[in-house]
């Protein structure tokens, strides 16, 4: 570690710790991944099976789900001018989710066939990132299990924030929490609730402050290089 010119750290834990043994040459800087999330949402995506299957409703993304999280939400009756695409975190065990009433694999969703489905299965991997601009709220998997996937991906667009119990390892799960951008659920009632919690709080521009306030990190480790 002394032989490290200088430690860029994400949080003010990171720095005390390092203090506490004698390693000084360190800068808080923040958060790369903010300015990642930032660049993959200012990418240019469209997909019309998603666009043709949305047809207007509102959408909820369940995106990186486990096993888990897939219990929680077949126990709860979600309304009906809710759209619902789920993208599992694995997919060799997509069945249990077509399981799920009025479910379809995208992989399986025509155009040109007229169709009444309510769950959109994705089982194409690699477009979770970007499919959360078509979300007006969105549910992180993870959080029954050892911890949430990343929150940031899905946070960039300015919605509301879902996700399990287990987030204490999320630096920017708690934060989100702390000034009311996103809700910790435990079970079916907390995530009805937190629905229509969000269904009449617009959080879009104290989201957009957030997460302004946090890019930039890249630049400074650069800008020192």
């Amino acid at each position: 570690l002394k032989k490290i010119s200088m430690f860029f750290v994400q949080d003010k834990q990171s720095l005390i710790l390092l203090q506490s043994i004698n390693i000084n040459n360190i800068k808080l800087n923040g958060d790369t991944r903010y300015d990642t999330v930032k660049i993959n949402s200012n990418t240019d995506f469209s997909d019309k099976k998603i666009e043709s299957f949305i047809k207007g409703y509102k959408v909820i993304i369940l995106g990186s789900l486990w096993i888990e999280d897939l219990e929680i939400i077949k126990e709860t009756t979600i309304s009906n001018k809710y759209k619902i695409i789920i993208v599992p975190h694995e997919m060799n065990n997509i069945s249990n989710y077509l399981k799920l009433k009025d479910s379809i694999l995208f992989s399986k969703y025509e155009l040109d066939t007229l169709k009444d489905n309510r769950i959109l299965i994705i089982d194409k991997i690699g477009i979770l990132s970007r499919i959360y601009r078509y979300a007006d709220i969105a549910y992180i998997g993870g959080g029954f299990g050892k911890g949430i996937h990343n929150i940031l991906e899905a946070a960039i667009y300015n919605i509301p924030i879902l996700h399990g119990p287990n987030y204490d390892k999320s630096i920017e799960a708690m934060d989100m929490m702390s000034i009311g951008l996103s809700r910790c659920v435990n079970n079916k009632f907390d995530l009805l609730g937190a629905i229509k919690h969000f269904e009449t709080l617009d959080i879009s521009e104290k989201s957009k402050e957030y997460m302004k306030s946090r890019t930039g990190s890249t630049k400074k480790i650069i800008e020192f290089i």
